[in-house]
């Protein structure tokens, strides 16, 4: 068998395994009546506007709110539908008017007639981890100004910087072109 073969053969028996299975981004949050107690959060898996519709209520996963296309908040999805968390995040004093835009990362597959899968799909990680490493990276990589908690990844080990190879005298370089800088503004405000 060749190699070519082979790496063929690993990829269709590997096909199916992935982190995310679905996801949308930048979705309008007016296009959602957040007033219903199961609000319908509708996709479609093609930009063709005869395509069916797919909600993704029941979607498991991660989401971000924005904004002005800003992130402001990131979220978990894992012990309650997609849906029922952006519905709550919508209604809240707090967040609700402060965001426009979300986009959500899913761990449910979606077939391509828009079929959701009943059951989580991931067979390696319990999908709670996922969801919480998931969500945990992305506020540690955004940080976000609505998220209040500082975030921890789980069963990984988080490592400093080292200033070992720190070339010699640099904060003190940036301390005098700041003081430089600032004598400067004041020469020309003075002036």
């Amino acid at each position: 068998m060749s190699r070519a073969t082979k790496k063929q053969d690993n990829l269709s028996a590997n096909e199916d395994v992935a982190l995310i299975r679905a996801y949308g981004e930048f979705w309008n949050a007016s296009y959602v009546d957040w007033e219903k107690n199961k609000p319908r959060i509708l996709g479609k898996t093609s930009r063709s506007a005869d395509s069916a519709d797919v909600d993704v209520y029941e979607e498991r996963g991660i989401y971000i709110l924005y904004k002005d296309y800003t992130p402001v908040y990131v979220g978990k999805a894992d012990n309650e539908p997609l849906g029922s968390r952006l519905r709550k995040q919508r209604r809240t004093p707090k967040r609700g008017p402060r965001w426009d835009k979300f986009s959500w990362f899913g761990i449910k597959k979606i077939d391509e007639n828009g079929v959701q899968e009943k059951s989580d799909v991931n067979q390696i990680l319990p999908s709670s981890l996922l969801v919480d490493s998931l969500e945990a990276l992305l506020i540690l990589a955004i940080n976000p100004l609505l998220n209040a908690r500082e975030e921890t990844i789980t069963n990984a080990v988080r490592l400093y910087q080292s200033e070992t190879d720190k070339l010699p005298g640099t904060v003190d370089r940036l301390t005098s072109i700041e003081s430089k800088l600032e004598l400067l503004l004041k020469h020309q405000s003075a002036g």
